[in-house]
């Protein structure tokens, strides 16, 4: 039987072979392309069984299900979807349970962002959506309202689905921690070397010379890992790192150059406009006036 085989294998190219089996796609039904002689060749080779010579090629082959090249990519592409989107799973629950990112942190998306915040800043934010990790730090800066923080999320949450770790802490928390520096506890430590980190509301933290002092060894350790750094606040970055700013003050005023060093380079992105915030509460407030006014009873003759 193996010799009738072999002598039926042998009356066929090997392009024959190859053809005479692989039919359709079984997923679209796109026919199956043309081999040339040596791709026919090579697929044989690659199925033969040396330890079982005398199998019929034909009906190795015809066992296999052959996808189309658009089929075999799709479905490649499915399945690396897959697994990164477990790999962003396990990251989240790690930086979760670490404390480095609370629930908050990955809640906001460029898909679901408000149109009519995106409206007041609309080159910042098409910059924003091209952003890719690269070298440059960001301070986001500008009246609250405006979006800084949700548009640092977005660029958070996007640096964890490429696998990047990340951090979020507001700059007031961070300093309560920062005197415990010395002691290199698991969350500073992990500071020094996430992917990106977040520090929050700058202008809103009490700066002394201890904490600008802290700050630097975070900047510097993180500078030297090539970690990159977000910061947001309500004024411009020249209010702590320009002439008598704020992170100047002390016995070390050359530390404000050391801090803006280890934020090279830096990018800086200045949201303009009226808080949507306050323009909402305001027509809010007009509203109950009037309800109020239209509720008052009248007075009588």
């Amino acid at each position: 039987m193996c010799q009738n085989q072999a002598q039926r294998d042998e009356e066929f190219s090997d392009v024959e072979l190859v053809q005479a089996v692989i039919g359709p796609c079984p997923k679209c039904g796109a026919e199956a392309p043309a081999y040339s002689p040596e791709e026919a060749e090579a697929l044989l080779n690659f199925h033969r069984d040396p330890t079982h010579p005398g199998k019929a090629i034909l009906a190795y082959i015809r066992e296999l299900d052959y996808l189309c090249d658009n089929c075999s990519a799709a479905l490649e592409e499915s399945a690396e979807s897959r697994r990164s989107h477990e790999r962003y799973q396990r990251l989240v629950s790690t930086l979760l349970t670490k404390e480095l990112i609370t629930k908050f942190t990955l809640g906001p998306s460029f898909e679901a962002s408000d149109p009519d915040i995106e409206a007041r800043n609309l080159n910042e934010w098409d910059w924003a959506r091209d952003w890719t990790a690269g070298r440059e730090n960001v301070w986001f800066y500008g009246p609250p309202g405006l979006g800084k923080t949700y548009m640092a999320r977005c660029l958070l949450k996007r640096s964890a689905e490429n696998g990047r770790s990340i951090a979020e802490v507001p700059a007031a928390k961070w300093l309560q921690k920062s005197p415990k520096w010395e002691e290199n506890t698991p969350f500073l430590a992990a500071l020094k070397t996430v992917g990106v980190l977040l520090i929050e509301d700058v202008d809103k933290a009490i700066w002394t010379v201890e904490g600008i002092n802290a700050l630097w060894e975070l900047l510097d350790a993180r500078y030297t890992a090539n970690r990159r750094t977000f910061l947001t606040s309500n004024v411009d970055p020249e209010y702590f790192l320009g002439p008598g700013g704020s992170w100047r003050r002390g016995d070390n005023p050359s530390r404000a150059n050391a801090i803006a060093e280890r934020l090279l380079p830096l990018h800086r992105v200045q949201m303009r406009g009226t808080s949507l915030r306050r323009e909402t509460k305001s027509s809010a407030d007009q509203a109950e006036t009037g309800n109020q006014a239209s509720d008052a009873p009248g007075i009588g003759p």
